[in-house]
């Protein structure tokens, strides 16, 4: 008995590390690693990313920075925390339908606790200024559409003074960029969030 219950106990306890796991960022700087290197990563229209530890990290609050910087060495946007990274993956894609593409970022506020982190969405034309945010309070998903708009599924967390934090109920949201706002398009997904097809 007790050789059939420990591998079950093993695969319980560790299922979750055997979950494929997100690649490792190149591009990233993390509070609590000592060899955070700078980065800078050319982008497009003269804008170059950089990345990495604050000047002195031991007198902030916030260990690391990203900032974009345009064709004359100045600073268009900035992002602080704990953590921050470039998302290369989702850099390049458009946002807000404009045409042209955005640049993203994630940054935890929290010192690593998976309440704290969030996108942020910038874009450069036709001058640079912030989309919007998203908290990643749940999963985050990004889709595109066959007409290459962008839809984002967003779980948002309910209560939890009646549960532990892992068992907190979370409900599917889904926003569309309009006029260079989020805007609230669950409504039109109903069907397919509960349809037997959607998982949750």
């Amino acid at each position: 008995m007790a050789r059939v219950l420990f591998p079950l106990i093993c695969v319980l306890c560790f299922s979750p590390a055997l979950r494929a796991q997100r690649p490792e960022d190149k591009i990233a700087c993390h509070a609590g690693n000592k060899r955070n290197e700078a980065y800078k990563k050319k982008l497009w229209d003269g804008y170059e990313i950089s990345l990495g530890p604050v000047p002195n990290p031991e007198e902030a609050e916030y260990r690391c920075t990203g900032a974009i910087y345009n064709s004359a060495g100045r600073v268009v946007f900035r992002t602080s925390g704990f953590n921050v990274v470039f998302d290369e993956k989702l850099t390049g894609e458009d946002f807000d339908g404009d045409g042209r593409p955005d640049v993203v970022f994630r940054t935890d506020s929290g010192g690593g606790n998976h309440c704290c982190w969030g996108y942020v969405i910038y874009s450069l034309s036709p001058k640079p200024h912030k989309l919007f945010e998203i908290a990643m309070e749940g999963r985050v998903d990004f889709e595109k559409e066959k007409d290459g708009k962008m839809v984002i599924w967003k779980r948002t967390g309910g209560p939890y003074g009646f549960t532990s934090m892992a068992r907190q109920p979370f409900a599917e949201k889904v926003l569309r960029v309009r006029e260079g706002k989020l805007v609230d398009a669950t409504p039109e997904f109903c069907g397919k969030i509960f349809s037997d097809e959607t998982q949750d």
